[in-house]
């Protein structure tokens, strides 16, 4: 899998958002919920749902389908394995 796929945390824990919102413990916070980011209408519409890895499987494959209208232009991982890496990584965001 390529390296740049979002395996970038977006900052360190506490730090600053980026392009996208710091990712520090996602897997443990409702959706669209992390502090001084705006997320698309789309994604604020799920704000209270919570990230499990069933949600985060389908988002890390086809993101515009998972939530349509949002605003992250990345396509997608298409390898399940991969996606079942990122995940384990994202937990590990603790």
């Amino acid at each position: 899998m390529e390296q740049d796929h979002c395996l970038n945390p977006d900052g360190d824990k506490g730090g600053p958002n980026k392009i996208g919102p710091n990712l520090w413990d996602v897997t443990e916070e409702p959706m669209a919920s992390v502090s001084g980011y705006q997320f698309s209408a789309a994604m604020a519409a799920h704000k209270g749902d919570k990230w499990d890895p069933e949600k985060l499987n389908e988002w890390l494959w086809k993101p515009q389908a998972f939530i349509k209208g949002t605003k992250m232009t990345f396509a997608g991982i298409p390898k399940t394995q991969d996606r079942a890496d990122v995940i384990a990584y994202l937990e590990s965001l603790k």
